[in-house]
């Protein structure tokens, strides 16, 4: 049903295939599935209000405050050349290639919406933090026990802190943060950090598995 919804977007913009909406990092690659186009804002998947959202509300208030205090990773510049004392970077996660970073990658009939396997990855995400000597705080501990309760937004917490963890891991080191060399996908396109720079080279109509 998605692809019959972009038709109209397709037709516009000349294109076969809703996968040529797809920027390179969101494209899918064997263990992680296809991200969402940035641009689409309609049905369950979308995430373009988000990124509206994230541009108007944070993003540009946030490079208004001046030139030097926020930074935009990667647009501007290499991650490791960015972090200085004062100074905010700005980054692009994305919470199923941080599943895998911390080892909390969802297994056949498993579901972020679930408390229950939100429950069974409480494991995995303690053993990363132990492994990576980082100190959850009672309250976070207790959450990942609970797998995020049961209110709807359950999911949404766990997708957050998945996303913090992961965000630790590139900044302890851990991972590289894994610009692109292409400067064109670094300066247009952007990544999302923790990403292998040579994911998402297959052809557009191929990509998604």
């Amino acid at each position: 049903p998605w692809r019959r919804e972009k038709r109209h977007l397709l037709d516009a913009l000349g294109s076969a295939h809703a996968d040529e909406l797809l920027r390179r990092c969101d494209r899918a690659y064997p263990g992680r599935r296809a991200a969402s186009a940035i641009f689409w804002t309609m049905g369950p998947q979308q995430v373009g209000k988000a990124a509206i959202c994230g541009w108007r509300e944070v993003l540009i208030p946030a490079l208004a405050s001046g030139a030097d205090r926020v930074k935009v990773w990667p647009f501007d510049g290499h991650l490791q050349s960015l972090l200085e004392p004062g100074r905010a970077v700005i980054c692009e996660t994305y919470p199923a290639e941080m599943y895998r970073h911390t080892g909390v990658g969802l297994s056949p009939g498993e579901s972020k919406t679930s408390r229950e396997s939100r429950k069974r990855k409480a494991g995995a995400l303690i053993a990363w933090a132990e492994a990576a000597s980082v100190e959850l705080r009672p309250d976070l501990r207790a959450e990942i026990d609970d797998g995020f309760g049961s209110a709807k937004d359950g999911e949404d917490r766990f997708d957050a802190v998945v996303g913090l963890l992961g965000m630790v891991n590139v900044i302890l080191g851990h991972r590289s943060p894994g610009e692109p060399d292409d400067e064109r996908i670094r300066k247009v396109e952007g990544w999302m950090l923790g990403q292998s720079p040579d994911t998402g080279t297959a052809a557009s109509g191929n990509a998604r598995t």
